[in-house]
């Protein structure tokens, strides 16, 4: 038996719903932001990728092998992400595509107009500065290139509001005991109040987890004024299921969590939004 799911992108209901959100209805991850993509290329391939803290480069992999990328410059820190990474693009055969490097991403953007695509996934929010590193991801674009964020944009260090708490707290106080308490049937255990962890214990726990990631929206709406943006939520799915989701077992439980992602939906219509995704054309003149 393997390890116990507990997070939404684990669930194919999950990953549906937030691909139906940018206009896709698959349960594949990426799914969405990929066709967006692919429809504003038209064919086009970008021939030189750049991506920032991409462990071990699963989803540029993902963006050559559908033929989006012709070839990715890959920034990671850990060394054995990168050879992890290696690993998977020899696998494929597309160890020529890929040049893993584990020096600082940030100073390959200061060079100007060098990429034709600059990709963040899931790293921009692990910037001390993310409005400085969406401009110097522009910089480098030529001009026609694209910028593609895909980035948890809450608040910092997970400082939830206590608006949202409330939402979240509210979705959990809804479910049945089996859902947290092993006496009753739950695989693990949850408590019933969502936690907010103090700033200490973020910073403990990774200093560079959410420094500055609330700034990536007004960021993206003031520098990029003319780029498609996505609001993908995430106070339910991220933090009210946070490994309660684990306890979703009966066949029952699939209208529950579908119930659980339109919740999310509304949360993240209130204004709650912890993940959002970007698509932006450098203007060519």
């Amino acid at each position: 038996m393997g390890p116990i799911p507990r997070r939404y992108w684990l669930f194919p209901d999950c990953v549906r719903a937030i691909n139906k959100r940018i206009g896709t209805d698959s349960a594949a991850w990426m799914d969405g932001l990929i066709d967006k993509l692919k429809a504003q290329l038209a064919g086009k391939i970008l021939e030189r990728g750049i991506s920032i803290g991409c462990g071990a480069g699963g989803k540029e992999l993902q963006l050559i092998k559908c033929g989006i990328v012709g070839a990715f410059e890959l920034f990671e820190i850990s060394e054995q992400r990168v050879e992890q990474g290696k690993a998977l693009f020899a696998s494929f055969g597309l160890s020529h595509k890929a040049e893993f490097r584990t020096d600082d991403g940030l100073t390959a953007l200061k060079f100007s107009e060098r990429y034709d695509l600059v990709y963040w996934d899931s790293a921009l929010h692990h910037m001390d500065d993310t409005r400085h590193s969406i401009e110097l991801s522009v910089n480098a674009l030529k001009p026609g290139g694209y910028l593609v964020i895909n980035e948890y944009v809450g608040p910092n260090r997970f400082q939830w509001r206590d608006e949202e708490l409330r939402f979240m707290d509210a979705f959990r106080a809804a479910l049945p005991d089996r859902f947290f308490s092993k006496s009753a049937g739950a695989r693990i255990e949850a408590t019933r109040k969502v936690v907010k962890p103090t700033i200490q214990q973020m910073i403990a726990l990774d200093p560079s987890e959410a420094p500055d990631s609330e700034a990536i929206l007004p960021a993206i709406y003031e520098l990029l004024p003319d780029a498609s943006v996505w609001l993908l939520g995430g106070a339910i799915y991220h933090i009210a299921l946070n490994d309660v989701i684990a306890n979703f077992q009966l066949p029952s439980d699939d209208a529950l969590l579908k119930l659980a992602m339109l919740t999310d939906e509304a949360v993240s219509a209130a204004g709650y939004n912890h993940f959002a995704a970007c698509i932006y054309q450098k203007p060519i003149g």
